[in-house]
Parts: structure tokens; C-alpha cells; sequence
């Protein structure tokens, strides 16, 4: 619906509330075509952004001036001017307005607005949004636990409704890793312990990152300490690369991993490493989890942290078919950076990945059926 603001109405009680940013644009009368596209914050209100998308493909609206932001409605007392103007043309672009601890995360999309922290305000009521579009957001879609974000279902027909999924834009640098946590608690609910198979560069076994005890660097030793996998029937494949300390090993092996190095790939090909793994996980319901950097940078540029002498994308792919009868129940591609990426390679390997782990599922299902 066309209208001159954005509403959303939220309950006192609601962790996540939403603060207004108003954006007025320089075009003609009629041709306001920004809607939203997502919302998202971190439990502690550092690290937040806004997106936005041009959905009429204008390319005329590319001034913003007189905008702010404030953190109740139609009250411009509490508020923050943004910048300067968007840099580019805007048919069919997104923009994004990121906080001072996002704009910091190493290798973000640079926000083109960067406001202070707190641009999302948890203890609002009422929000108005100043930007050519009247929506409201029930409360009870508004996601309350710091990893996953507020997505329009379609910008060009908020009617439509939201959805809750992962945050990006590109998961703050790749750091999609941590989807693997939430999924194995869902999962372990269900199946109890999982045998699991974590194709990946890196172990993903820290205790922290940067001070930071939930990233994509530490899902597996979380999930450890929770006692989410069978640590009779899990194993790490293509492993390789650097190490934090000379312990990494040693503490891998402690939290219950068989590890497959990708040299091992190297030296005795598919067939050896495919034995590996199902001499490891047997018949234990099972969750496949592949990051992409598993992958050469020749194959899969477009990721946060690529190492050298991986994976072909042939020898993966084969891998994830010589799992065909096993009981897989659920499965993850992770790690993927548009921004990163050239010519589409990563996104193609990995689309092409999920292809093949969806028929995977699909076969064993099927065969479990008759």
C-alpha cells in the first residue's frame, strides 16, 4: 500500500522492537518504489542493519536528503541524520543501513549508511517508518533469539507477509556457520544424538572468536558441550589449512571427531574417503554439513575464508553420492559470499551442492518408504 511512512506496532514486552528511519527521496510525485526487505539485530543492539530495495526499476532515485531516524513515532526529537547521497543508480538495487559494529565486522558489504549502534530499539511501542510504504509487522513475527532476521516475503507486495530466516546480507562476512547450532538443537529434540559429517576447511572447534562464544568458528564445540552429536559417529572431512594453537588436534579428537585431512583426499582418492565416512557414521540418523571453503578457491572464491590446495568441485560432489543409503535426515551448504564471488562460481557450486544433497534425502526417504 502506498502511504508516506512505515508503521510497525510492537508490544512493551517484545525483545525486538523496531527504531524509524526516515529517507526522503528526491523523484517525482508517484515513483517512491523503495519497500522493505529485512531487518535484523543482535541480542545486545551493536551489530543491526536495515535493507532496503528499489523495486520499480527507477534509476532516478538516487538523492536522499532530509532523513532521519528516531525511535518514536512521528518525533523527530531522538534522532540521527544519515549521509551522503546513494552512489549508484538505483534500478532494482538494495541499500543497506548498518550500525557502527556491523559497518566494523572484517568483511562486510560496507553499509551505505552507517549510524550509530542502537538503530534498532527494542524498547519501542510504536515506529513509524518515514518511507513511502505503510506496513505494519505483527509482534509475534519478530525474531527474539539474535541469529536469524525480519524478511519481507516479497518487497513489492508486503501483504504478503514475513519470514524469519538467516540473517545476511552475506551472514556478516560468511559467518553462516552458525545456522549449524540452532539446527542440531532442533534436530537432537527429534533424533536424539546425531552422527554427524562436517565437510569443511576448518574444524569449527574454538572456544571463542574474537570474545565471542556463538560464531562461525565454534558451532561444533557448542554442540559438543550439549551433547547434540554421537561422538562414536562423527567425522571431519577436508580439513587442512592453518591452526589457532598446536592443540586444535588434540581437542578436536577430545570433543569426539574422526578427521579426514584433505591431503588424505589427495593421496588415496573418493572411494577411500567415502569408506571413512560410512565406516564412522553407520546407521545413525545424520546431519551433512558443507561449508563451501571446503572447496579450492578456484572452485568457490566467494567465501570469507579460503584456503589453498582443496577440494575439486567434482571430488565433493562425488563424496556427498557415496553417501547414497545412509540415514540422512537433514543437511546445511554454508559460508557462501556473494561479494566475494566471481562470475557466479561459488553460487553455482553451491546451488549445484544443495541440488545433490536434497536428492540424497529424497532417495533415502524414498527408499525407507518403498
Amino acid at each position: 500500500e502506498a502511504g508516506t511512512c512505515s508503521r510497525v506496532r510492537a508490544l512493551p514486552s517484545l525483545w525486538l522492537g523496531l527504531a524509524s528511519l526516515a529517507l526522503a527521496m528526491q523523484a517525482s510525485a508517484g515513483s517512491h518504489l523503495w519497500r522493505f526487505s529485512e531487518f535484523y539485530s543482535s541480542p545486545d543492539k551493536q551489530i543491526q542493519f536495515i535493507e532496503m530495495q528499489e523495486i520499480g526499476g527507477s534509476n532516478s532515485e538516487t538523492a536522499i536528503q532530509d532523513h532521519w531516524y528516531a525511535t518514536d513515532s512521528f518525533n523527530q526529537s531522538h534522532s540521527q541524520l544519515l549521509g551522503s547521497p546513494l552512489p549508484f543508480g538505483t534500478a532494482n538495487k538494495k541499500f543497506l543501513v548498518g550500525s557502527e559494529s556491523y559497518a566494523a565486522l572484517p568483511g562486510v558489504p560496507a553499509p551505505d549508511y552507517v549510524v550509530p549502534d542502537g538503530i534498532i530499539e527494542p524498547s519501542g511501542d510504536t515506529i513509524v517508518w518515514w518511507f513511502y510504504q505503510t506496513l505494519t509487522i505483527p509482534t509475534e513475527a519478530m525474531p527474539s533469539n539474535g541469529t536469524t532476521s525480519l524478511h519481507v516475503v516479497d518487497p513489492a507486495n508486503p501483504g504478503l507477509g514475513f519470514i524469519t530466516a538467516l540473517n545476511s546480507p552475506t551472514n556478516f562476512a560468511g559467518e553462516t556457520g552458525t545456522i549449524v547450532l540452532p539446527i542440531m538443537r532442533a534436530l537432537h529434540r527429534k533424533y536424539g544424538p546425531l552422527g554427524g559429517i562436517h565437510v569443511d576447511a576448518h574444524a569449527d572447534v574454538n572456544d571463542d572468536m574474537f570474545g565471542e562464544k556463538i560464531t562461525h568458528g565454534t558451532p561444533f564445540r557448542r554442540a559438543a558441550e550439549e551433547g547434540l552429536f554421537n561422538d562414536d559417529a562423527s567425522i571431519h572431512v577436508g580439513i587442512r589449512g592453518p591452526l589457532y594453537s598446536r592443540e586444535d588436534l588434540n581437542n578436536d579428537a577430545e570433543l569426539g571427531f574422526k578427521v579426514v585431512h584433505c591431503d588424505e583426499l589427495q593421496d588415496h582418492g573418493v572411494d577411500y574417503v567415502v569408506k571413512r565416512i560410512r565406516d564412522r557414521v553407520k546407521d545413525n540418523p545424520l546431519y551433512l554439513s558443507i561449508d563451501i571453503d571446503v572447496l579450492d578457491p578456484a572452485h568457490a572464491p566467494g567465501t570469507g575464508t579460503p584456503e589453498i590446495a582443496g577440494m575439486t568441485s567434482r571430488e565433493l560432489v562425488n563424496i556427498i553420492r557415496g553417501l547414497k543409503g545412509l540415514n540422512l535426515i537433514a543437511a546445511d551448504i554454508v559460508e557462501v559470499a556473494p561479494a566475494y564471488d566471481h562470475a557466479e562460481i561459488t553460487s553455482l557450486a553451491a546451488a549445484t551442492i544443495a541440488f545433490e544433497m536434497i536428492n540424497l534425502i529424497a532417495f533415502n526417504r524414498d527408499a525407507k518408504t518403498g
